[in-house]
Formats: C-alpha cells, structure tokens, sequence
C-alpha cells in the first residue's frame, strides 16, 4: 500500500475521533531528575497537549487478558501527539495514569494510539 493510502486513512481516524470524541488533556513533563545519591530533585518543565480522543471500557474478551485490570480504561488517542508513558492524562476530571501504549502504524504513519490507563 502506499503512502497515500495510509495518510487517508489518518485522516479518516481523525475526522472520526473529531466527530465522535473529545478533547482531553496530558501533561507531560520534560527534565525532571531525582539526584540517586543525594535525593536532591531538579524539576523540569511541564507541557502540555489536548489531543482529540474516545475513552472506552474494555469489552469482555479483552478483559481476558491478564495485563487488564479492575478499573483499566482504553483512551483512544489521534496522531497529534504521540504519548509518553510518563504522560499524564486527564480523564473524567482526574488524572490518570499510562500503563501501555500501543499505536496503529502501518507503514510507519501512525493512525491512532491505544493507551491503557487507570485511575
């Protein structure tokens, strides 16, 4: 397939996601360090992000496997931005945190993003 066919087909995920979700908000930070000997903590910068996205319960057969646990959402996420784990989404007013991240990527053009979250 090409290249073309991909880049459509993101665009589609998008308009979809735009139409069908909303916005939400993840605050990453960049820099942050904790000094292993001294515990001393120099603090980074905090950016953040609102990419369009739908937040969906597992269904039952995915409930199956065991990396799902009690409470585990799956925050659908278009291709604005590409998670971090260490990113913090906010959901339902709180926010949550990244367990996995996997991502549609054919050919190297990510469509969207499948991150597990929990509160």
């Amino acid at each position: 397939m090409s290249d073309a066919f991909y880049n459509k087909m993101a665009k589609t995920a998008a308009k979809l996601i735009n139409k069908f979700g909303k916005e939400f908000l993840v605050v990453r930070n960049i820099g942050r360090s904790v000094d292993n000997i001294t515990g001393a903590v120099t603090p980074g910068t905090t950016t953040t992000f609102k990419p369009k996205g739908i937040i969906v319960e597992y269904t039952t057969a995915e409930k199956q496997d065991s990396r799902i646990e009690q409470g585990d959402r799956k925050l659908i996420l278009d291709n604005t931005v590409k998670p971090l784990m260490t990113d913090r989404p906010t959901v339902d007013g709180k926010k949550w945190t990244i367990k996995e991240i996997d991502k549609s990527e054919p050919a190297g053009i990510a469509l969207v993003y499948f991150v597990r979250v929990s509160a």
